[in-house]
């Protein structure tokens, strides 16, 4: 799994923008079990909002370019070089982890308009938490 949320060492051009890799694709309920929160509390609607941030609103980077961009771009890696601004050296350490079945998500932090878990998720609590869910996440296909 990589996870660049957020940029700090600025591989895109915004910094409010991430890619993440994740074994597959999850759905909401995954997450939440993940999350380890209390169905209807506080926690489990943060961990919602989170999941909405960084999944829900999500390109498909693998999608988009085997069904629009294959044909345009000579691979994976210069796709997201020249589409999405991903440093050279980051776009290969993706493409050469990548497997099948794993998703390869595109953001913007802000992008579902919920400006406060954009940087909650931007804060040092806000991303150990969000690591941790998706370390939980990971173990449970093991």
């Amino acid at each position: 799994m990589i996870v660049l949320i957020p940029d700090k060492e600025r591989h895109f051009s915004d910094p409010d923008k991430y890619l993440i890799v994740l074994d597959r694709s999850y759905s909401k309920a995954d997450f939440l079990r993940a999350a380890q929160v209390a169905n209807g509390s506080y926690a489990s609607e943060l961990a919602e909002r989170i999941y909405n941030c960084l999944l829900s609103h999500a390109t498909d980077v693998l999608r988009e370019y085997h069904e629009y961009y294959a044909v345009e771009y000579p691979d994976l890696e210069a796709f997201l070089y020249w589409k999405y601004n991903v440093d050279h050296s980051v776009a290969a350490e993706v493409v050469g982890g990548l497997k099948p079945e794993d998703f390869l998500g595109h953001g913007y932090l802000y992008s579902g308009g919920d400006y406060v878990i954009g940087q909650f998720i931007e804060s040092e609590p806000g991303l150990e938490m969000v690591s941790q869910i998706l370390r939980n996440l990971q173990e449970a296909v093991k």
